[in-house]
């Protein structure tokens, strides 16, 4: 399959039409167009676990490897893949990414672009904040490891 360079479209949605400073819920909502698949880049807790089994990678190890200039595009690819299926797992939607996948459908000269998105992606998803409301955010993927190893949430 030949790739085609193509322009990268990361989009940050709300639904304020206001533009102006970038908020948290902004950053919350970081959405990629790979190989012309839409698909929001989410971190929480289940993405860091499948970051630190599938690659060995903490936080720290994940902002050092998307903030290098050279030599790890496997790694950010992994990565992407991981917060792309995460993002499409909240969604409700069945989760395809994986190396080979991206692989064949990311242009060289888009990465820096991406790796951007998954930095914003991963610090935002850090310091989520939450509070005891109603409308508190939840961490859906600690919920499904919870509920898998049967403990309760």
């Amino acid at each position: 399959m030949k790739k085609e360079s193509q322009p990268v479209a990361i989009e940050l949605r709300t639904e304020e039409k206001e533009v102006g400073e970038i908020t948290p819920e902004m950053l919350r909502n970081i959405r990629v167009t790979i190989g012309g698949q839409e698909f929001p880049l989410w971190y929480d807790m289940a993405a860091q676990l499948d970051a630190e089994e599938q690659l060995g990678l903490d936080f720290t190890d994940m902002q050092d490897v998307l903030n290098k200039k050279k030599g790890n595009t496997r790694a950010v690819i992994r990565i992407l893949a991981i917060l792309g299926n995460r993002g499409l797992i909240r969604e409700g939607r069945e989760p395809f990414l994986d190396e080979k996948w991206l692989t064949e459908h990311i242009v060289p000269a888009s990465m820096r672009a991406y790796k951007i998105a998954a930095l914003a992606a991963i610090t935002s998803g850090w310091f989520m904040e939450t509070d005891n409301s109603q409308d508190e955010e939840r961490d859906i993927g600690l919920e499904e490891i919870r509920k898998k190893n049967g403990k309760t949430i």
